[in-house]
């Protein structure tokens, strides 16, 4: 039995963590900036199942373009 773990290349990695940071952002965000993403991911007529990253990190893009205070970066998206 190998003990060689196959692991993803750094790239693929630094993609991944980059999408999920901004998913993760989000949750830093007012209702108003959530509601916007929410209504955009419906749109896609799709599960959230089917989505894919490249289809939500769109969303959020859209979302953050669109409102300046949905950047995610702290507190001050709380409100």
């Amino acid at each position: 039995m190998s003990h060689d773990t196959q692991v993803a290349p750094a790239h693929a990695a630094r993609q991944l963590a980059h999408f999920f940071g901004q998913i993760a952002d989000t949750t830093e965000w007012n209702h108003a900036c959530w509601q916007g993403l929410f209504a955009r991911l419906l749109g896609a007529g799709k599960t959230p199942a089917e989505l894919t990253l490249g289809e939500i990190q769109n969303a959020v893009d859209q979302v953050k373009a669109r409102w300046s205070d949905c950047q995610g970066t702290g507190p001050r998206a709380l409100s």
